[in-house]
């Protein structure tokens, strides 16, 4: 769950550096962009842990039927999915957004939902389906 919270943050933090923010302006802008009323890191957040959920069920029912070191490598490689989309989706929006912090206006923003909740749980299910494959044991 961490994954969900932290990748935003990050991200936002690593752009608001590439705009020429100092480092005291980037961690108060992340500081006051958890709870800014239009694109609200934490609802970024709180949205990507809906892959996260996703995978641990997931996780969990092929943990009844495989060995736990593979489900652990195969939920591993998912987490990897869904970070891998979680960072495209916050590099496609927090360098429009930054310096100026300034609403793009309608469609921006329609990427912290679209990308969790439509591209995250098919690049986790590639992932894992990849990770399935690697740690197949030898015939």
């Amino acid at each position: 769950m961490a994954l969900a919270f932290l990748v935003p943050a990050l991200v936002f933090v690593l752009c608001a550096l590439f705009a020429d923010m100092s480092v005291v302006e980037s961690l108060a802008a992340v500081a006051t962009q958890f709870r800014a009323e239009r694109h609200p890191l934490l609802g970024a957040a709180i949205l990507g842990t809906l892959p996260v959920v996703v995978l641990t069920l997931v996780g969990w029912l092929l943990a009844r039927k495989l060995d736990k070191v593979r489900v652990r490598a195969i939920a591993q490689a998912g987490l990897v999915g869904i970070a891998l989309v979680l960072v495209w989706v916050n590099v496609e929006f927090w360098p429009g957004y930054l310096p100026d912090r300034t609403f793009l206006g309608f469609p921006h923003g329609l990427e912290f939902v679209i990308g969790p909740v439509f591209f995250a749980p098919p690049a986790m299910l590639i992932a894992m389906l990849a990770a399935w494959f690697a740690t197949r044991p030898p015939a």
